[in-house]
């Protein structure tokens, strides 16, 4: 079941290439606008091509945290 984001809600997705690439989230956010039309959450990808687990931490503050996100979806492959 897809768990519900609270309207208002920015979404920041995390991750890797594939997250920059937009490779998965596009299905993440086609589905939630599908199922929730009328909510208004913000999806912002902050995925870092070449980008790793490891790293994350580094880049964090400049590429996530300046949007003052309310969740966060990660993902690295």
């Amino acid at each position: 079941m897809l768990k519900r984001f609270p309207n208002g809600s920015r979404v920041c997705f995390i991750g890797d290439s594939l997250t920059a690439q937009n490779t998965v989230q596009w299905m993440t956010v086609d589905c939630y606008k599908k199922h929730f039309p009328t909510d208004n959450i913000e999806f912002i990808n902050c995925g870092v091509a070449g980008g790793a687990a490891w790293a994350a931490l580094q880049y964090l503050e400049d590429d996530v945290l300046i949007h003052n996100p309310t969740h966060a979806v990660i993902g690295f492959g």
